[in-house]
């Protein structure tokens, strides 16, 4: 379970380090600023969905849709609300998974359009890392939805459920022949009883654990604080694609310019 758990959030870490990294290297490589900001919106999304329906606590009444007016991430032309009707499809169904595959799908369109237009800035080399951040999110993106597949076999679970509490009731039963008749209270009856809460809440505590961390994405105040790591993915990146141009990238330009002439 704590493998699982490990796994689990290094896919989320990736997904949201590779959001920023991208939204970085369009807001230097690509020309149009739309193109940029409709790659961010894209990518973020892409991030939303890979979240909804992964358990009945994140839905698209409750999480994908507040997060979405909340920070503009809503379709805002026809064209926008009739192309992305798949996505909206999918999320409707709760599958969350290929509404995320349609939005990195859409994310791969934009930087090819801006690739392959007349006096693009983007260099094959930045081509294929862009090419592979949006590769990386939507890899982390099914990585999320593979896992509630991969469940502890269920004789196993009930295997050790079952040892786990012979075992308590035995050692009750035997922490009990210490309560005799020459015995002392403390060492009779104290001490025996503390033994016993102590393995019992060691023991169901261990268990206990392993349920929650085998599925951290919840309300429990042990999961992961998903909606911190969206709004803290979308506010980087965003922040990233509206920076203003170094002034010493601007100089550059001019003083090549006045080379060539």
């Amino acid at each position: 379970c704590y493998t699982r758990y490990e796994d689990q959030f290094k896919d989320v870490e990736n997904m949201m380090h590779a959001i920023i990294d991208a939204c970085v290297m369009a807001r230097v490589a690509f020309r149009d600023p739309d193109e940029v900001l409709r790659l961010w919106r894209y990518l973020n999304l892409v991030h939303i969905s890979a979240y909804t329906g992964l358990t009945i606590v994140y839905t698209v009444d409750n999480f994908f849709t507040p997060l979405c007016r909340r920070h503009g991430l809503q379709p805002k032309t026809d064209d926008e609300i009739k192309s992305e009707k798949a996505a909206s499809a999918y999320l409707a169904d709760g599958d969350g998974a290929a509404a995320a595959l349609a939005y990195q799908l859409w994310a791969y369109e934009v930087l090819q359009t801006e690739a392959f237009t007349a006096n693009s800035r983007i260099t094959p080399p930045i081509h294929a890392r862009l090419n592979e951040e949006i590769r990386q999110i939507g890899l982390s993106a099914k990585r999320l939805h593979t896992y509630t597949y991969q469940v502890l076999p269920f004789i196993y679970t009930h295997l050790v459920s079952l040892m786990c509490t012979l075992f308590l009731l035995f050692n009750a039963f035997y922490k009990g022949f210490y309560f005799s008749p020459g015995a002392s209270f403390t060492f009779g009856i104290i001490l025996p009883l503390c033994s016993v809460l102590t393995t019992t809440l060691a023991v169901f505590g261990l268990l206990e654990v392993g349920d929650t961390i085998l599925d951290p994405f919840g309300a429990d105040p042990e999961d992961f604080t998903v909606l911190h790591f969206i709004e803290w993915t979308i506010s980087s990146s965003l922040a990233a694609i509206q920076t203003e141009q170094a002034k010493l990238i601007e100089q550059a330009r001019n003083s090549s310019g006045e080379a060539s002439g």
